[in-house]
C-alpha cells in the first residue's frame, strides 16, 4: 500500500474530477494514534470532496438528461426532508463509507435502497389490512417485489441528484 501512495504523492487533490474516486483512493496518510497529519489529511479530503461534486457540469447535466429520456421521460423530482447518507456501512478509507455515482462522482440513493423502502411500506402500512400485501409470504407482494425465485413486477432504478442541485 505504500507505494500506492508514493505513485500519488505528485498528485494534488484538486487534480481529481470524481468524489468517489478522490474518496476511494487519494487518502495521503493514515490516521493514527496522537498523529495530526492523518487527521489534517481526511479533513483535506473530504473538502476536496465535497468541491468536486458541485463541479460535475456539463456532462453531469447531459448524462442525467439521457437516462430521463432512456427511462420514459424525464423523472419526477422528490426531496428529502433534512439531511440523508447513504453507504455508511461499505467500507472506505475514511470509516464511513458515501454511495457516490462511480462514473460521476455525485450522491445518488440505489434502487435497492428505494425498493427496501418500498417493500417495507408495503408490508408494514398495506399489510396491516390486507394480508397479501405482508411481506415476503404475501401474494400481492411477491407480485411486486418478487423473491429469491422470481423478479418482481416493479423495476427500481438508482435516484440520481439533479444537476441543478449538486
Amino acid at each position: 500500500m505504500s507505494s500506492c501512495r508514493k505513485d500519488l504523492q505528485p498528485l494534488t487533490l484538486s487534480s481529481g474530477s470524481n468524489a468517489g474516486l478522490l474518496l476511494a483512493r487519494y487518502l495521503k496518510e493514515q490516521k493514527a494514534e496522537g498523529d495530526s497529519a492523518g487527521i489534517q489529511a481526511r479533513e483535506e479530503l473530504l473538502t476536496a470532496a465535497a468541491s468536486i461534486v458541485g463541479k460535475a457540469g456539463d456532462f453531469y447535466k447531459a448524462a442525467f438528461e439521457q437516462r430521463g429520456k432512456i427511462l420514459g421521460g424525464l423523472p419526477k423530482t422528490f426531496h428529502v426532508e433534512g439531511r440523508m447518507i447513504i453507504g455508511l456501512g461499505a467500507s472506505n478509507v475514511l470509516e464511513t463509507g458515501l454511495t457516490l455515482n462511480h462514473l460521476y462522482g455525485t450522491p445518488i440513493i440505489p434502487g435497492s435502497a428505494l425498493k427496501g423502502l418500498a417493500a417495507h411500506y408495503c408490508s408494514s402500512v398495506w399489510g396491516v389490512s390486507e394480508p397479501g400485501f405482508r411481506g415476503p409470504s404475501g401474494g400481492y407482494y411477491k407480485f411486486i417485489f418478487g423473491s429469491t425465485e422470481e423478479e418482481g413486477f416493479l423495476t427500481f432504478h438508482d435516484a440520481w441528484i439533479t444537476p441543478e442541485l449538486r
